[in-house]
């Protein structure tokens, strides 16, 4: 069987799709937790591709009634921050938000006590506050309000 979604086979006994997280079956789809975790980049996809994937989960993900989303792209594989990924990804979360498709985003680096955003975010997502991602300075991910 493969996902309607993403078209990756899935088990036919499976409920939600393990690769986009979409739900496969109505009736079987647990409720969805108000934060969902995405892996943006998959199989060394090009970085338009990957933002593609991704806009596509972001739709899944707020149509399933999720409110927010931790997207993981990587931050490049010199280790200094160069991704192309990232960058594709940011770039078309700022065309979202202009289309007001998404509320907000903030990058993973930006994300703690520092940031006026990022305070908001956590509080209206406690599961944002968890210490890997508030606080954590990390340039690899980037976090959604749907």
């Amino acid at each position: 069987m493969k996902c309607p979604t993403c078209g990756n086979p899935v088990p036919r006994e499976a409920m939600v799709c393990p690769y986009c997280e979409s739900p496969l079956s109505r009736e079987a789809a647990p409720p969805p937790p108000p934060v969902r975790t995405f892996t943006v980049k998959w199989d060394d996809l090009p970085g338009e591709q990957a933002a593609d994937r991704m806009e596509t989960m972001l739709a899944n993900a707020r149509a399933s009634g999720a409110k927010a989303a931790i997207l993981i792209h990587g931050y490049g594989s010199t280790g200094r921050g160069g991704g192309a990924v990232r960058d594709a990804v940011r770039n078309r979360l700022k065309t979202l938000q202009a289309q007001r498709r998404i509320r907000s985003f903030i990058g993973g680096e930006d994300f703690g006590p520092s940031s006026d955003e990022a305070i908001r975010l956590a509080g209206n997502h406690q599961t944002l506050l968890a210490p890997h991602v508030f606080g954590a300075g990390n340039m690899g991910i980037t976090i959604v309000e749907l």
